[in-house]
């Protein structure tokens, strides 16, 4: 195939790049829709969604790769930034599936209470947590290493108390190290936002 007829069906180094990049897409999904386990059918759920992830992670661009039609000098661009220690991973859900995906993979859990669903309740988090580091402890891990960080997403009927008293309480009865506040439900706009977390913030330390 000609030069005239790769830039006619591309229309231009851009679209040409991008079809290249397509392909390489091209083949990565169809390792994972067809190719062998555990990236591909075959393989438990969990398996096949840890081999996706370091599958995806591991995926370099290689100019060199693209062949002759591309002018671009050999080059490898690996993952960046490289960051040494990774930066932490925090797993969600109460399904006991999720449990033992944070026990074996993650490196705390994140679980979530809902101010105006009802009163804070400690034992909902705690008691799930204990069975997270149960089950950290049979995959071999340190139980102790794992840690929770809490999301507080109020339901669009919370007051502002309600939303405070699970940050304290949480901070006060649980063990969790950190929480957020989520305000998508109860603030109507970014100022409303900004002033509500700004209130929360003030009554929670």
């Amino acid at each position: 195939m000609g030069k005239g007829t790769l830039f006619r069906r591309s229309g231009d180094r851009t679209g040409l790049l991008l079809a290249l990049l397509n392909d390489a897409e091209a083949e990565f999904h169809a390792a994972y829709t067809s190719g062998p386990p555990p990236l591909g059918p075959g393989a438990p759920a969990s398996e096949r969604l840890a081999a996706f992830g370091c599958a995806l992670l591991a995926r370099n661009t290689d100019a060199a790769d693209l062949g002759a039609a591309v002018d671009i000098p050999a080059t490898h661009v690996d993952l960046k930034p490289v960051q040494t220690p990774r930066p932490s991973i925090y797993l969600a859900g109460f399904a006991p599936a999720a449990m033992r995906r944070v026990a074996r993979r993650a490196d705390g859990w994140l679980p979530v209470v809902q101010p105006g669903a009802g009163h804070f309740d400690p034992d909902a988090i705690d008691v799930p947590m204990a069975e997270v580091r149960r089950l950290a402890a049979e995959e071999g891990r340190d139980p102790a290493q794992l840690d929770m960080i809490l999301r507080v997403h109020p339901l669009a009927e919370a007051g502002f108390e309600d939303m405070v008293e699970a940050s304290t309480r949480a901070a006060a009865e649980t063990d969790v190290t950190h929480c957020f506040v989520e305000l998508m439900k109860v603030a109507d706009d970014v100022d409303q936002a900004l002033d509500l977390a700004n209130r929360v913030l003030k009554a929670t330390r």
